[in-house]
Order: C-alpha cells, then sequence, then structure tokens
C-alpha cells in the first residue's frame, strides 16, 4: 500500500509567516534577500503564492527576507525536524520561531551563527 505525500502548509498575516509541518522534514537557508524552505523527500508545500512568498505545490518555497519579521514553525504531525541549513556569510534578519512538540528529532544546524541582545 502506497503513503500518501503529507504537505506542509504555509500562510501569512500582516509581518508573520506561519509554516506547519505535517510529519515533514524542512531545510532553511538565507540566501541574501531570500530565504529557502525545502522539504525533504516527496513533500510539498500547500499554500497561496504571492509577491512575497512563492513555491506553492513544490517542495522549495521562497520567501522574500524583507517582507516579514517573524517567521513561526510549527509541526501538526509526529516525526517533524527543522534543520538550518549552511547559509555562508548570508543572515537571518527576521525572528525565527520553532514549536516542535511532537514526537520526533529537534532543530539542528550546519554551520549556524547566533547573533542575540539582552
Amino acid at each position: 500500500m502506497r503513503k500518501p505525500v503529507q504537505a506542509a502548509s504555509d500562510s501569512s498575516a500582516g509581518s508573520l509567516l506561519s509554516l506547519d509541518l505535517a510529519a515533514e522534514s524542512v531545510t532553511i537557508a538565507s540566501n541574501s534577500a531570500t530565504y529557502t524552505f525545502t522539504l525533504g523527500g516527496a513533500a510539498t508545500w500547500s499554500g497561496t503564492d504571492s509577491a512575497n512568498v512563492t513555491g506553492n505545490g513544490t517542495n522549495t518555497l521562497i520567501v522574500t527576507a524583507d517582507a516579514f519579521t517573524e517567521i513561526a514553525i510549527a509541526d501538526s504531525g509526529a516525526g517533524s525536524t527543522v534543520t538550518f541549513g549552511n547559509s555562508g556569510a548570508n543572515t537571518f534578519s527576521d525572528s525565527v520561531t520553532i514549536v516542535l512538540d511532537g514526537d520526533g528529532a529537534p532543530a539542528t544546524d550546519d554551520g549556524v551563527l547566533y547573533n542575540s541582545t539582552a
């Protein structure tokens, strides 16, 4: 029996971009003016393309960095994972909140430099 491919979803409201992983793995990276959110396997993003978010129906969501101040990633299925890919010298100018409260692996990074102020 073939398992159906679940889609991750995206939505935006003002300066907040919300991403929901349905038991999927996503790798995020900063590419200067944009962020990419690439799903693993055959999963695809489900949402509405706009001037600042494109990739509906594909495995890669491309987001204009300046369009948002906060990105929230949550899981609606067990086994979701988030990996910060190697962005080189590019930085994340937005706040990224990750809540993975289903069973699964934690968020990981691949050479991410964290800057914060108190």
